[in-house]
């Protein structure tokens, strides 16, 4: 049961990243948008998630992956029904970025929360086989689940269709996720990706937003590489960036970087 709240945290988050895209044309009539309108409600749940990934990694690691998890299906819940009864275009990128916050809080947290619950390779293995298959179900689940609702409901029962299932998710992660905190954990003393999605803001009208979640994507996985390079031992010393030296235990923090820097990048690369 622990493990199906867990794969319904990143379904969620994955489903959200091309269920809204059917509804596009319906919210530019209803909201009265343009192209660029468009673009940023996409764009911005994009450009929260993977700017704040390795940050709310981090923090999962300082204060519980459980508290974490609990948190970013609290936010992602209020920012879906904000989205889906938000009376304006401008409401409507702002919740979409809250709601890419709790996808932030949720993502690196559940990955985390599978590799130390599952003490044996074997179980861990199959967990995590798991978690990443209901990830890839929900990209192509999309734009069908989408595409019906929009047909059957409106474009704003995209965003409403979340809230039933973490109504169930809630109380059932909150009673049998047990207590976890990462007393070990080596965190970076500088975390430079955790920052990198600062400088992913448009700084000129002229530049195209269709580009901008996977220039976030790739300024990330780029500062994945200093995440690993100034990791440092107790005594200091730097640690190499190599496999043999990643905890066999996942951080929330490595495990953030580790999802940025291999599959999560085609959640939006292909846009770039």
């Amino acid at each position: 049961m622990v493990l199906a709240v867990l794969c319904v945290g990143i379904f969620l988050i994955q489903l959200d990243v091309t269920v809204v895209n059917v509804a596009l044309p319906a919210v530019r009539m209803d909201l009265h948008t343009g192209l660029a309108g468009q673009q940023w409600v996409v764009d911005g749940y994009m450009l929260a998630l993977a700017g704040l990934l390795l940050l709310c990694g981090m923090l999962g690691d300082r204060i519980g992956h459980r508290r974490v998890v609990l948190a970013g299906l609290s936010v992602f819940g209020l920012a879906s029904l904000a989205c889906g009864t938000a009376p304006s275009i401008e409401l409507l990128i702002a919740w979409r970025a809250v709601q890419g916050v709790g996808a932030a809080l949720l993502l690196p947290g559940t990955l985390a929360l599978i590799t130390s619950l599952y003490a044996d390779a074997a179980a861990r293995a199959r967990a995590m086989g798991l978690w990443a298959g209901a990830g890839a179900l929900a990209l192509p689940s999309g734009p069908l689940l989408g595409g019906a609702l929009v047909h059957a409901l409106g474009w704003r029962a995209v965003f409403l269709v979340n809230l039933p299932v973490i109504g169930l998710a809630m109380p059932i992660a909150y009673r049998l996720i047990p207590p976890t905190r990462s007393r070990g954990a080596r965190v970076p003393r500088r975390l430079p990706a955790a920052t990198a999605g600062a400088g992913c803001t448009p700084n000129s009208v002229g530049q195209p937003l269709t580009s901008m979640a996977a220039r976030a994507w790739r300024f990330i996985s780029a500062g994945q590489v200093c995440q690993w390079s100034s990791a440092s031992r107790g005594d200091g010393s730097a640690e190499p960036a190599s496999a043999a030296s990643r905890p066999a235990r996942l951080t929330g923090c490595s495990s953030a970087g580790d999802l940025q820097g291999s599959g999560l990048s085609v959640t939006c690369g292909g846009r770039g």
